[in-house]
């Protein structure tokens, strides 16, 4: 168990929900250290309501209170799970983000320094929570090649992805990757 020194706030911008049946490196990252004493806030990347929301709800994932907080605790971990009821995320991303902050005002340590720990490097607006949010240390954890994804079917869509994580590259503390070609095409920017 960590020392009390030791410890920190963590918020973890995931691009995986916590409910995920397979848990992957995410998980398993973020509930080793909720185990270790350290204060973990998971968001999962914002859902629409709509089809996955529609699934969760079939599974029993959301009870009333997570309804109305978008919130749970679970393994030690609060989990946020942020609704899209407007369909702009230029909005969404302005209302998840003072959500974050007002989660961290409330269950976070204000005398623990705060890891940002970005997964999530697609989530739309990423720049605005870079802002929004009060943290020490940013963390890019990158765990794939983003840009050859298929969804990235044009030039333009493959610049703006590139673009996005060229900027949370350049601001990232630290990089963690998952593979040697991902360390080569980052470290160029970090």
């Amino acid at each position: 168990m960590a020392q009390d020194s030791e410890k920190y706030n963590i918020i973890c911008l995931s691009n995986q929900l916590w409910d995920f049946p397979n848990w992957t490196n995410k998980r398993h990252v973020m509930y080793r250290l909720a185990k270790l004493g350290h204060t973990v806030l998971f968001v999962d990347p914002p859902i629409n309501v709509g089809n996955v929301f529609l699934a969760q709800l079939k599974r029993h994932l959301w009870g009333i209170k997570r309804l109305v907080t978008q919130q749970k605790t679970e393994d030690d971990a609060r989990i946020f799970t942020p609704l899209n009821l407007i369909p702009f995320s230029s909005v969404t991303s302005f209302l998840h983000s003072l959500e974050i902050r007002f989660l961290q005002r409330l269950y976070f340590d204000q005398n623990r320094k705060t890891i940002l720990w970005v997964y999530n490097m697609e989530i739309p607006y990423l720049n605005r929570y870079l802002a929004m949010l009060k943290y020490d240390v940013l963390v890019y954890d990158c765990v794939d090649n983003y840009e050859a994804f298929p969804r990235y079917d044009t030039p333009e869509k493959k610049a703006k992805v590139k673009e996005q994580e060229a900027y949370l590259a350049k601001q990232a503390d630290v990089i963690f990757v998952s593979a040697p070609g991902l360390r080569e095409k980052l470290q160029k920017y970090n």
